[in-house]
């Protein structure tokens, strides 16, 4: 997968050049990671916490917008959960407090749509 791939890269660089990631970099990819719990929720119907519940309802009305404009173009429910995996495993660092946090709802709701 290219993105596996552009991870790889990623963090092979910031090996070599010995330097941390800025808090910036940090913060951004923790959003992204709280952005893909939250589709990943809307894809599984489970429920997200109260406190997003604006943020997923964003999320839906775009989701639902892009329907709108993309038809026939839809992926499966299998199709976008797996396409959101491989989009997990490329983010790049973030606070251990963001990857427990949010890995453990991922997680959760992945074993929800298992069971």
């Amino acid at each position: 997968e290219p993105v596996i791939q552009a991870r790889y890269e990623r963090v092979l660089a910031a090996m070599q050049d010995g330097a941390l990631p800025a808090a910036e970099e940090l913060a951004d990819n923790g959003a992204k990671l709280h952005e893909l719990c939250l589709k990943l929720e809307i894809a599984a119907g489970v429920d997200s916490p109260a406190e997003d519940q604006q943020q997923r309802m964003a999320l839906q009305v775009n989701r639902l917008n892009d329907g709108l404009t993309h038809r026939g173009e839809a992926q499966s429910g299998r199709e976008l959960i797996e396409q959101m995996q491989i989009e997990w495993a490329g983010i790049g660092p973030v606070t251990s407090e963001a990857r427990e946090r949010f890995g453990a709802r991922f997680r959760a709701v992945l074993r929800q749509i298992q069971a």
